[in-house]
């Protein structure tokens, strides 16, 4: 279940291991899906955590169907927006006999699309985390679960976590997320179709060929990952070295 039960998806993505006997440090990076439900509660949850700095990855049409709302602490909200699935026809998630694999085959262009098309809106998240000495970030889209994962992913490799806690870390979301809470009532909003809590799941749940996809696809459009933080991202040595020495135990 989420930390903050009033945000979907809400999470701190620090402590794994580095390389070097170091860690990422825990309660500075946070991560989460859609904060228009936040209550009073969370709310003081948020300034407790010294959330000084929230990336909101939705869509212009995202924020208007579902606004952000008027923070008590007055941290400094940004939307960053990346409208995903630009391209793929509309997913026949409604159609008789589409199953959630076949589906699924479908998102993984999404990841594609977001390693290969929307470098420079990860780097705005890269520079206003880089510009955070203190405090800690939110980093945020609907679900919490694609533009945020994948956020959070390179986020992590730029800090010299292994692939696989990364990857272990990424597919908590299908622990974390309350799928039949938060996901089920919206696609049942944009299809007008009735979803069980487990088919929502199924349709909607974090995979590992997602990311994966992801990784390769940063590899064949930029020939490395080094080279994609470098010049898709804008992380010269020096910037990256003072994102580790910011973030790293």
């Amino acid at each position: 279940m989420s930390e903050i039960d009033s945000i979907a998806n809400f999470r701190d993505f620090g402590g794994l291991a580095a390389g070097n006997g170091q860690r990422v440090q825990q309660g500075r990076l946070f991560r989460s899906g859609i904060l228009c439900d936040l209550d009073k509660r969370g709310q003081q949850r948020l300034a407790d955590l010294d959330v000084r700095v929230i990336c909101d990855m939705r869509s212009e049409e995202e924020c208007r169907v579902n606004p952000a709302p008027e923070f008590t602490h007055a941290p400094r909200y940004l939307n960053l927006p990346i409208r995903p699935g630009r391209r793929l026809a509309e997913l026949p998630i409604g159609t008789p006999g589409v199953t959630p694999d076949q589906r699924a085959d479908r998102l993984q262009v999404i990841y594609v699309e977001l390693a290969e098309d929307h470098a420079r809106v990860y780097a705005k998240y890269f520079q206003e985390v880089l510009e955070l000495e203190t405090g800690a970030s939110l980093l945020h889209c609907t679900a919490g679960k694609d533009r945020t994962g994948f956020g959070a992913a390179i986020l992590l490799r730029s800090l010299g976590v292994s692939d696989a806690d990364i990857m272990q870390d990424y597919l908590l979301t299908n622990e974390t997320l309350d799928f039949g809470r938060f996901i089920a009532p919206r696609l049942k909003a944009y299809y007008d179709l009735d979803f069980t809590p487990q088919f929502a799941k199924e349709v909607s749940q974090a995979r590992s060929s997602f990311l994966e996809a992801a990784f390769e696809a940063i590899d064949n459009r930029w020939g490395s990952f080094d080279s994609y933080i470098e010049r898709g991202l804008g992380m010269t040595e020096a910037r990256l070295g003072r994102l580790r020495e910011l973030y790293l135990d």
